[in-house]
């Protein structure tokens, strides 16, 4: 088994532009259609975007806005409205265990480097 960067660069021919991270990580969604708070985790994520899963299916289109709040860290576990960040979804599809994909661009970039987040995943 190799240890492969969690860092890695885009191969040839991807359409993302910057790093993913993949990094599993709660996190708390707003969907403002249904007035609600959904929990979700993080599949990978990079500065602009990432990929989370909602535990339940949830109709969700292209260009719809969410709002989205990661823990960063394990100890980070609550959030204000005021710390959301506003993601557009990209793309989403349900699950055959009845839980949703969402890939997200952010609005704004997320809070913290990734780069910073390495030696934490590596001791984790």
């Amino acid at each position: 088994m190799t240890n492969a960067d969690p860092l890695k660069p885009p191969v040839p021919g991807e359409r993302r532009i910057e790093q993913r991270l993949e990094m599993a990580r709660p996190c708390k969604i707003f969907e403002p259609r249904y007035q609600s708070y959904l929990l979700g985790s993080t599949v990978n994520l990079s500065p602009q975007g990432l990929l989370l899963e909602i535990h339940r299916p949830l109709e969700l289109a292209c260009g719809d806005r969410l709002l989205l709040a990661v823990a960063l860290t394990r100890r980070q576990g609550f959030f204000c409205r005021h710390e959301m960040i506003e993601a557009t979804v990209l793309r989403s599809s349900v699950t055959v265990d009845d839980r949703t994909e969402v890939a997200l661009r952010l609005n704004e970039p997320l809070p913290v480097s990734l780069e910073n987040r390495r030696p934490y995943l590596q001791a984790a």
